[in-house]
């Protein structure tokens, strides 16, 4: 679950997009991003919502390829 948040933390979306679609805060993503906040710290609520949502988003990257 780790590795697809950050691969979406280190995607070109932006933090107000993903912030939109998900509902997490745009605050804690931008800090999450920064390195302000850890991953450690992110709740396993937001956890699982950043994480289908990566999935799904790059699942359609690659069908579109």
């Amino acid at each position: 679950m780790r590795e697809i948040i950050q691969k979406l933390f280190d995607s070109e979306l932006s933090s107000l997009y993903i912030s939109k679609q998900t509902g997490v805060p745009q605050s804690t993503i931008y800090r999450m991003r920064t390195g302000d906040r850890s991953l450690d710290n992110l709740s396993l609520k937001n956890a699982e919502i950043l994480s289908k949502f990566a999935k799904d988003v790059f699942d359609k990257e690659i069908e579109h390829k």
